[in-house]
C-alpha cells in the first residue's frame, strides 16, 4: 500500500500537481492503527489531466468520478479533486459541486466533518499539514467540528456519535451546540444504518457515542432509545440506575467480551443488546406485594419495539430475522438453568436463536451490565456446555430428514409435504425420532392425516379490538371516579371470566346491575374503533388453501358475532359461526361443548380440530373440548403470558402454519 501511494504521488507530482493523503488513513496512523484504506486529495491538476495520468498507470474505477473522486481498480486507494459545495436543499445528498484545484487545503478542509478528518499528510516527504487543529484534537481526546459548513450535512451527527464511541472522544461544547440545531431531514436509511453498524461493530465506549446522541437532542427520532431514560429499575438488582444506563453498561460489557468476534457477528449481537430492554418501559410496575419494581414480560414485550426500531434503520432481512428472537428469549437460559430444562428444551432454543453462543454473549454482556454487580455465569457456563454436547453451539440442530428423502419414497412436492417436514423436525427436536427410518415411518402416518378443522376465536383473534376494549374500560372506570388502567396493565391482567378482572380494576360489582353493566360495556365498545387483524385474510387464505375447514367460536353475541364477520369480508372463509346468547362473556364453554358435539357429528369421528385464540380462555375451553390450541400473541393476553400456557404464534399466519402441522 505505501509503495503504492508513493508511486501514485509521484506521477502526480510529475504532472505538476500535489497529493496529500488525508482523512480516516491520517487519523488512524496518527494513533498507531493500520489504515485499510486511504483518500488523496490532488492540488494542481484539472480532474481530465489527473485521469490521463493516473490511467496511464492504474486502472481506474469510474464510480465516483462526477464527484471527483477515482478509485484505483483493485486497490483500496481513492483519489479525488478539491471541490467547493453549495447546499441546494434538505438532505445529505442535496449539494452541488464545483472542481477547483486551486484551493488552499484550508480552503479544501473546511468542508470536511472534524478537525481530526480535517489532517493532511504527504506520502513522500511524510509531512503532516494541520489546517484545523486536528493533532491537538487527537492528542487531547476532542471532537470538534471543522467550519460553520458542518450543519449542512446532518449525516455528521450520526458519524460525530460513532467517532466518539470508536476513539473515545469528549465532543466539544460549540460541536454539540450545533449538533443540536440539526435535525434528520430526509436521510437515506442505508446511510444512516452504516453510521449505526460502525459505532455497534467498531465502538469500544458505545455508551458514549449514545450519550452523544442523547445530549444533541436526537434521541426523540429513535423513540425505542428515548423511552429507556428515566425508566427505573429495582435498585437491589440494578445499581447502575436507570434502564438508559443498564443499556449503555451492557453494550460497553459487549464491546469488550466480544471484540475478537466477527464483524457480521457482532453486529447480530450488538444490536440484540443495544434493544435487549426495549420491552421495560411497557412493562415496569412497583409491586407493591415485594416492594420494589418489576418488569414482568419485558423479553416478550421487546419484539415489537425491536422491530420498529430496525426497520427504521434498514431493511436487511437478516437483520429483521436474526436479532428478534435474541431479544425476547434473552431471560430463556435462567429460567431453563433454573428448571433443570432437559436436551428437549435445549435442541428447541437452538432452533429459535440459531445460535446459542449468540444468546449466551447477550445475555452475558445483560448479565455485566450491572455494575458493580459481580457477573453470575454459572448459568450460561452450562447452557453453553450442554450446547456445545450436543452439538449445536454454533447451529440450529439439523434435521434428519430432508425432502429429498420423501420425495425418494413416492410423496408429492408441495405445501403438505413442507408442514409433514416441520412436524417431524418438531418431533425430532422433542427426542421422539432419532434416526432416519422412524423418520420416514412418522412421515407416512403424518402425511395421511387429512387437514384440520380450524376453530377460530373472534375478539382479540381475528378482529383487532384491543385498543377498543381498551378504552371501553377506561371510559367505564371515569364514569365511577375510579382510576384508570395502563395498557400493559390490560395486557398482563385481562382475563375470563370477566368478573374477576372487573373486580380487580375496582368495579363494586354489589353495587352493579350485571346485566346494565355488560350492556353498557358493550353500548360503549361498539363506538370504538376497531379493524380486522392485518394479517387475518392472508391467515384465513392460507389455511382454506391447505383444505382446512373454518369455524368461528366466539363470546359474542350470535347476532354480533353475524353482523361482525359480515362486516368484516370473513364470512366467505367460514362454515360456520357459532355466538352465545347473552353479553356476560362466561358461556363460551358451554356453547362450545354444543358446538363439538355438531361439528363432529359433521366432519366425521376422525376429523382433528385446533382452536386459534389470543386468550388463556381460550386454552382453557380447547382443553375442556379435548382438542388443540395455538395462541396468538397479538391480541388481549401479552404473550408471555400465553406462552406459559400453549404453542403461541407472533401473528396469525404462523398460528395458521401452527394449526396445520400433523398432530
Amino acid at each position: 500500500m505505501k509503495e503504492t501511494l508513493r508511486e501514485v504521488c509521484a506521477l502526480v507530482r510529475a504532472g505538476g500537481g500535489t497529493a496529500f493523503a488525508v482523512g480516516g488513513a491520517v487519523r488512524d496512523s496518527i494513533l498507531g492503527m493500520e489504515p485499510k484504506d486511504v483518500d488523496l486529495e490532488v492540488f494542481g491538476l484539472a480532474p481530465e489531466k489527473l485521469r490521463t495520468i493516473l490511467a496511464k498507470r492504474f486502472r481506474l474505477d469510474e464510480v465516483g468520478a462526477s464527484f471527483g473522486v477515482l478509485k484505483l481498480h483493485g486497490l483500496d486507494i481513492d483519489v479525488a479533486i478539491p471541490r467547493r459545495e453549495t447546499k441546494l436543499g434538505e438532505g445529505h445528498r442535496a449539494f452541488g459541486f464545483d472542481f477547483d484545484p486551486s484551493l488552499t487545503l484550508a480552503e479544501a478542509a473546511s468542508r470536511r466533518d472534524f478537525t481530526i478528518n480535517a489532517i493532511y499528510s504527504d506520502p513522500l516527504s511524510g509531512e503532516t499539514l494541520d489546517p484545523w487543529g486536528g493533532v491537538k484534537d487527537l492528542e487531547n481526546r476532542v471532537l470538534r467540528h471543522v467550519s460553520a459548513h458542518f450543519a449542512e450535512d446532518p449525516l455528521r451527527v450520526l458519524r460525530g456519535m460513532q467517532f466518539v464511541a470508536r476513539f473515545d472522544l469528549t465532543p466539544a461544547p460549540e460541536t454539540l451546540a450545533i449538533c443540536r440545531t440539526m435535525t434528520p431531514e430526509n436521510l437515506p436509511p442505508e446511510r444512516l444504518f452504516e453510521e449505526w453498524r460502525k459505532l455497534i461493530v467498531k465502538g469500544r465506549r458505545i455508551s458514549r457515542g449514545l450519550n452523544f446522541l442523547k445530549d444533541v437532542g436526537w434521541l426523540e427520532y429513535y423513540p425505542e432509545l428515548a423511552a429507556l431514560v428515566g425508566c427505573e429499575q429495582a435498585k437491589e438488582w440494578h445499581p447502575e440506575g436507570d434502564v438508559w444506563n443498564h443499556t449503555l453498561c451492557s453494550l460497553d460489557a459487549f464491546a469488550s467480551q466480544c471484540a475478537g468476534k466477527d464483524e457480521d457477528e457482532r453486529l447480530i449481537i450488538g444490536l440484540a443488546v443495544l434493544c435487549h430492554d426495549f420491552g421495560k418501559p411497557a412493562t415496569s410496575f412497583f409491586d407493591k406485594a415485594k416492594g420494589r419494581i418489576r418488569s414482568l414480560g419485558h423479553d416478550e414485550a421487546g419484539l415489537a419495539p425491536t422491530l420498529s426500531f430496525l426497520k427504521r434503520l434498514t431493511n436487511e432481512e437478516r437483520i429483521l430475522k436474526e436479532v428478534p428472537p435474541l431479544v425476547r428469549l434473552h431471560m430463556r437460559p435462567y429460567a431453563m438453568w433454573k428448571g433443570k430444562s432437559g436436551e428437549n428444551a435445549i435442541r428447541r432454543l437452538a432452533s429459535e436463536v440459531k445460535r446459542i453462543d449468540r444468546l449466551v454473549a447477550v445475555c452475558s454482556a445483560d448479565d455485566a451490565g450491572r455494575p458493580p454487580f459481580p457477573s453470575e455465569p454459572e448459568p450460561l457456563q452450562w447452557l453453553l456446555a450442554e450446547a456445545e454436547r450436543l452439538a449445536i453451539k454454533d447451529s440450529i440442530p439439523k434435521p434428519i430428514l430432508l425432502g429429498r428423502h420423501l420425495l425418494a419414497n413416492g410423496f408429492k412436492p408441495g405445501e403438505k409435504l413442507g408442514r409433514t417436514l416441520k412436524a417431524v423436525y418438531e418431533a425430532q427436536l422433542d427426542g421422539q425420532i432419532k434416526d432416519l427410518d422412524s423418520a420416514i415411518a412418522l412421515a407416512s402416518r403424518l402425511h395421511s392425516q387429512p387437514p384440520p378443522v380450524l376453530i377460530w376465536d373472534w375478539n382479540g383473534t381475528l378482529l383487532d379490538d384491543t385498543s377498543a376494549a381498551f378504552e371501553t374500560l377506561n371510559i367505564m372506570l371515569a364514569e365511577r371516579g375510579a382510576k384508570p388502567i395502563t395498557m400493559r396493565f390490560y395486557l398482563d391482567n385481562f382475563s375470563f371470566p370477566v368478573r374477576p378482572f372487573y373486580e380487580k380494576i375496582g368495579m363494586v360489582l354489589e353495587n352493579e346491575d350485571w346485566d346494565a353493566l355488560a350492556q353498557e360495556y358493550h353500548d360503549i365498545y361498539f363506538t370504538r374503533p376497531k379493524r380486522l387483524n392485518q394479517q387475518a385474510k392472508a391467515a384465513l387464505a392460507k389455511a382454506a388453501k391447505a383444505g382446512a375447514s373454518q369455524i368461528v367460536l366466539s363470546a359474542l353475541r350470535q347476532d354480533y358475532l353475524e353482523r361482525e364477520t359480515a362486516a368484516y369480508g370473513v364470512g366467505e372463509f367460514m362454515d360456520a359461526l357459532y355466538g352465545v346468547d347473552n353479553l356476560d362473556g362466561a358461556s363460551k364453554l358451554a356453547r362450545g361443548k354444543a358446538m363439538m358435539t355438531e361439528i363432529r357429528q359433521k366432519y366425521g369421528p376422525e376429523s382433528r380440530f385446533v382452536m386459534i385464540g389470543d386468550a388463556l380462555h381460550d386454552k382453557e375451553v380447547a382443553d375442556e373440548l379435548g382438542i388443540a390450541c395455538v395462541l396468538c400473541g397479538t391480541g388481549s393476553h401479552a404473550a408471555w403470558r400465553l406462552r406459559e400456557v400453549a404453542d403461541t404464534a407472533d401473528g396469525l399466519i404462523e398460528a395458521v402454519e401452527k394449526a396445520l402441522l400433523p398432530a
